[in-house]
């Protein structure tokens, strides 16, 4: 009964798992291309701002 049971919970959990992951990863994403946005043009504003 417990082998019966076990894979369709692997595959909740695989489920829940890539549901999560599908979620969660456009966030991440977003979040770090604006981290990457802001540390190549933070140097260049700094520098507009003190030419100015």
């Amino acid at each position: 009964m417990a082998r019966r049971f076990f894979p369709g919970q692997n595959a909740a959990f695989g489920l829940s798992l890539f549901l999560f992951t599908f979620m969660f990863l456009p966030t991440l994403v977003m979040l770090l291309a604006v981290v990457v946005l802001v540390i190549m043009y933070y140097p260049r504003l700094r520098k507009t701002t003190h030419t100015q």
